[in-house]
């Protein structure tokens, strides 16, 4: 949770280092591989577990927590090729950087603003439909902008 915490608000980084150097790993799993409805409820269940609210859950040979602990936007090991072709959409707001950005060989996708949903907030202020109107907003400007520069 700790390097979590750094990474976040310390650095602000995209892809974290920290949570790799403490023993955190990324593993993906297709969904549609579970053998049967109690497996796949167990990976689902630990793809949301965020300790110390949820506990981690044993997945194959190891234990599983919420991805978003090891990468803010995790992607699979691509090649070159694939990730000159990769489009990655952040839920999360970067100030510091444009809303269409390259790093690493990828061409990143921010909101151009905070995105108005809380990972742990239910209340009524927080609904889905603001985030969806952000989004449709956004869209909206950069498919104008796109068409005038043509």
């Amino acid at each position: 949770m700790l390097a979590y915490l750094v990474d976040k608000y310390v650095w602000n980084s995209i892809h974290p280092r920290l949570p790799r150097m403490f023993g955190l790993r990324q593993d993906f799993i297709v969904l549609n591989d579970c053998v049967d409805i109690a497996q796949a409820q167990t990976l689902l269940i630990a793809a949301a577990s965020a300790p110390p609210i949820m506990s981690s859950r044993v997945v194959g040979a190891g234990r599983a927590i919420d991805g978003g602990y090891t990468d803010n936007a995790p992607i699979p090991p691509q090649s070159a090729h694939e990730r000159s072709k990769t489009l990655v959409l952040l839920t999360r707001h970067y100030p510091k950087l444009p809303a269409l950005f390259q790093w690493r060989e990828r061409t990143y996708w921010q909101p151009s603003r905070r995105v108005p949903v809380s990972t742990w907030d239910c209340t009524s202020k927080t609904t889905v439909l603001e985030a969806y109107e952000l989004g449709r907003r956004d869209a909206a400007a950069a498919i104008s902008g796109a068409l005038l520069r043509q």
